[in-house]
């Protein structure tokens, strides 16, 4: 279910507004989220009751911080009391964005995480599409708007692999144990036999998948085949003897 999101920002600063829904706008193409300020209202609506709605059913209000807003009473006494009595009651996070240069510290938006990373200002950037995408990129990772990160191939031909060579050795020992009739040392034969085997299939894997650089890691796989070859040697010293007739 998409997230609302309330903008709370002086229209002096709407220039800045668009470009940041610009950079939310692929969010919202993936339905993870649904964006709402003042002028979605249509004529004819009673833009206050309207606006109370939307701040009433927002799970995000984003407070654009700036001389302007921290001046409107509208934006700063009804709007962001609003947002911070809700956000008190758990109800909705609000995330100040400080845009330009104002004193904001103090209460109540001094409690609060404010946005871009470090509290850098927005126009203090030297490129403002790169302080935006911050922004974006704080908000799609404080809310998981980004999805679960994908398994890579890679850790996926590392598990496989792993549990290729250990099932593998395991039954090529429990086999010999279970028999009790061959000579020892194939212990140590079965083990490196699937190690071999499950060896070759992993590589086949890697290169299926074009993961050529997972080859010059494989090195480390080779001390999983110790503990067999060191259960093998001991089984061939202490094992039972077979007579020959």
């Amino acid at each position: 279910m998409p997230i609302n999101i309330f903008f709370c920002y002086a229209h002096e600063d709407e220039d800045l507004l668009n470009k940041l829904k610009s950079h939310l706008k692929p969010l919202q193409r993936e339905g993870f989220i649904n964006m709402w300020n003042d002028r979605d209202i249509s004529a004819g609506e009673e833009w206050e009751q309207k606006i109370s709605i939307y701040l009433n059913k927002a799970q995000i209000i984003l407070l654009l911080v700036s001389p302007d807003f921290m001046n409107s009473e509208y934006c700063y006494s009804v709007e962001m009391e609003r947002a911070i009595e809700r956000h008190k009651r758990g109800k909705v996070r609000v995330i100040p964005i400080i845009l330009r240069p104002v004193y904001w510290q103090g209460e109540p938006l001094g409690k609060l995480q404010a946005l871009p990373t470090d509290v850098k200002l927005v126009t203090s950037w030297h490129d403002i599409d790169e302080a935006l995408l911050n922004v974006t990129e704080e908000i799609g990772a404080g809310y998981s708007l980004f999805g679960p990160k994908k398994k890579s191939y890679l850790s996926i031909t590392q598990t496989a692999f792993r549990q290729l060579i250990l099932t593998k050795s395991f039954i090529g020992i429990t086999i010999y144990i279970i028999a009790n009739t061959l000579p020892a040392l194939w212990t140590v034969y079965i083990g490196l036999d699937f190690y071999v085997v499950g060896y070759i299939l992993a590589i086949i894997q890697v290169f299926r998948l074009k993961h050529v650089k997972w080859v010059e890691e494989k090195s480390e796989y080779a001390i999983l085949i110790l503990p067999f070859l060191f259960f093998g040697i001991l089984y061939a010293i202490f094992s039972p003897k077979v007579e020959e007739n």
